[in-house]
């Protein structure tokens, strides 16, 4: 069994997406900005990558269930 995903839900998931969402995750962990994502506008690596960038701060002052990424989501506190 994989563990796919890319920010979206239903359908399958393609493997270019899914490591474009932990690729922006793992830039927000970083520091980064949004405006760092690599891929074409428009595109769908684009799109999870910046699902994946927002997902870290989606935690913060919310119960955040932990989604494929290693990376785990930032809860607000430092």
């Amino acid at each position: 069994m994989s563990n796919l995903c890319d920010g979206a839900t239903g359908g399958p998931v393609q493997l270019r997406n899914s490591k474009a969402y932990a690729e922006g995750r793992e830039r927000a962990v970083d520091g980064g900005l949004v405006g760092d994502d690599p891929h074409p506008s428009g595109s769908e690596a684009s799109t999870a990558w910046v699902a994946g960038f927002n997902s870290y701060n989606g935690g913060v002052g919310t119960a955040l269930e932990r989604d494929c990424c290693a990376d785990i989501a930032y809860d607000g506190v430092p």
